[in-house]
């Protein structure tokens, strides 16, 4: 699915993911920017085959996706959870500036999970780390 289906409104990231980002070694939110076009285009729960993707996986259960789903039709909050790994893998295990624990497998980062966030009114799409909510 290539076409927008809805409006992201303002595109904002918390301050665990700019600093997961900037940590990367990129100095910029490239996976980011692949990530927020799978959620805009209803990719919810496949498996990225672009190698760019990073192995990335939308992890929406069958209810999460028909939520999705109707908020199109109807209004609503439109979620995506990704189980990414990417430029992150092989980092030392550490916490954010704002002492958020990235999630780790011995002393490298395994896989790092994050949130895409549009609000029901469309006036914004946040990416946040599940322990900032």
């Amino acid at each position: 699915m290539t076409t927008p289906l809805f409006s992201l409104g303002t595109v904002v990231a918390t301050p665990g993911v700019n600093d997961l980002v900037q940590s990367g070694g990129y100095g910029d939110s490239r996976p980011l920017s692949r990530l927020l076009k799978r959620h805009l285009c209803g990719d919810w729960a496949g498996r990225a085959t672009d190698p760019t993707m990073y192995g990335s996986v939308g992890m929406l259960d069958d209810h999460d996706l028909e939520v999705n789903r109707s908020a199109l039709v109807g209004g609503g909050r439109i979620l995506t959870v990704w189980e990414a790994t990417g430029p992150w893998v092989g980092l030392p295990p550490r916490k954010t500036a704002e002492g958020v624990e990235i999630r780790q497998n011995g002393d490298r980062i395994d896989t790092i999970t994050i949130w895409i966030i549009t609000e029901a009114d469309r006036s914004a799409t946040t990416f946040l780390l599940p322990s900032e909510y």
